[in-house]
């Protein structure tokens, strides 16, 4: 099958090693900042495909740090406002939905500004930072959530296929360090728990 062919899979499919292409096309396609150092990048994890629930809020907990993603509050959550890592509140700026727009792909949407995640500047390197704006159907504002064997999550832009990682590694640990794209591998920081969040309680009795 002619590669262009399998373009709307190709990020997934590198992601998960099910697909290899030759250097010169991925150095065209997403030219990196900075070579991946081999002793880095470490062996691959198996991925699979996961069944996202319609509908479902979801904290994104890093799993090296265990905090949660968010977004900025307040006067800071405006267009390209940064995604970010902090203790974990359960708060709308650190809630999630997603919302499939293509086969295996989704916009993820943030519960306190009703905006969605994209790679900012729709780039195409590594480094690249993940921020919020208005959704407009581009492919950097497009996801996929890959499921490790372990449970956890990588998330994959459809425009470049590189993956959801906090910034600095394993040992990056500090409250608001950022989030930015990286080529996918098997490090706890490239790698998330979907928790879903509590529904809200009701209460009885009728309604006037």
């Amino acid at each position: 099958m002619p590669l262009n062919a399998l373009k709307p899979w190709r990020p997934i499919l590198v992601a998960a090693g099910l697909l290899i292409i030759p250097a010169a096309a991925l150095a065209q396609s997403a030219p990196s900042m900075a070579p991946t150092p081999a002793a880095e990048a470490g062996p691959r994890v198996p991925l699979r495909f996961h069944l996202i629930k319609d509908g479902v809020w979801y904290s994104l907990i890093a799993e090296h740090s265990g905090k949660a993603l968010e977004v900025p509050a307040g006067a800071e959550a405006g267009d390209g406002a940064p995604l970010q890592q902090n203790p974990p509140t359960g708060a709308d700026n650190q809630l999630f939905r997603f919302d499939q727009v293509r086969s295996g792909y989704f916009k993820i949407v943030v519960k306190s500004t009703g905006k969605v995640l994209e790679i900012k500047d729709n780039s195409l390197l590594d480094h690249a930072r993940v921020v919020q704006d208005d959704w407009t159907g581009a492919e950097n504002q497009m996801f996929a959530p890959v499921e490790d064997t372990d449970g956890s999550f990588q998330i994959i832009a459809r425009s470049s296929g590189y993956a959801f990682d906090v910034l600095g590694g394993v040992g990056a640990t500090a409250d608001a360090n950022p989030v930015i794209v990286y080529p996918a591998y098997a490090a706890k920081n490239h790698k998330f728990k979907l928790v879903e969040a509590a529904a809200p309680a009701t209460t009885g009795g009728r309604v006037p």
